[in-house]
């Protein structure tokens, strides 16, 4: 007990304080997400839902210009130690809210399912969101199809071997080599200003994750060179 009370002590006081009032806001927070987390495929809106209307009044202009309100900002909840999302989580679930109002006019929305929903992130143009939509209620489209039909289209990036034209390399990945080379082709696809257009709590913990790779990489060349001389 006495070390949660700690925690959360530090939690008001990194950056600026929390009143009490906003303090009980947050641990509400807490509770509403972890009472969900579990079943995050279904809750995922519910708690994107709650996210947007607590930290930027429902405004998905703020959530654009990365203005939650000045005090309790999603960062607190972020570090808060007993939330069981992570940040990345958390900034999905307020991109699906923002989304739900963005085609809240879009009678089909409400009969597609939370994964579809999150598949439809991966567009920004809603017009062609909405195109999608009708596609999915025309042809009766399941997630796993909409995926494929993403993927494409080259909204989604092609994982694995599907990614792969060349058949010979096909058959050396066929023995496991590609476990070995998929994580650095995922670095080498990566788009820069897709991260920098992160939450703060994301690009933080993006970060912190880069340079840990980056020192690892640098063992892993530094050996792959003397072995190759």
């Amino acid at each position: 007990m006495a070390k949660n009370a700690k925690e959360k002590v530090s939690v008001a006081k990194n950056g600026e304080a929390l009143s009490p009032k906003e303090q009980k806001a947050l641990e509400a927070s807490v509770k509403f997400i972890n009472d969900r987390v579990d079943n995050a495929s279904n809750a995922i809106l519910e708690i994107g839902e709650h996210l947007l209307a607590t930290f930027y009044e429902g405004d998905i202009k703020k959530v654009r210009e990365r203005s939650p309100r000045k005090t309790l900002s999603l960062r607190k909840l972020a570090e808060h130690p007993d939330l069981s999302m992570s940040p990345a989580g958390l900034w999905r679930a307020i991109s699906l809210a923002v989304q739900e109002k963005q085609l809240e006019t879009v009678a089909a929305l409400k009969q597609i399912t939370p994964t579809h929903k999150l598949l439809l992130l991966h567009i920004e143009d809603l017009k062609k969101k909405k195109k999608y939509i009708d596609q999915i209620e025309k042809d009766d489209l399941s997630s796993r199809r909409l995926q494929e039909i993403l993927v494409k289209d080259g909204y989604i990036k092609p994982r694995g071997l599907a990614a792969i034209d060349d058949e010979s390399r096909r058959k050396l990945l066929r023995s496991g080599f590609h476990r070995l080379v998929n994580p650095f082709d995922t670095i080498i696809e990566m788009k820069i200003d897709r991260l920098l257009e992160l939450a703060e709590p994301s690009m933080k913990t993006v970060h912190d994750a880069a340079k840990k790779a980056r020192d690892r990489l640098n063992e892993i060349i530094s050996s792959m060179e003397e072995k190759l001389q």
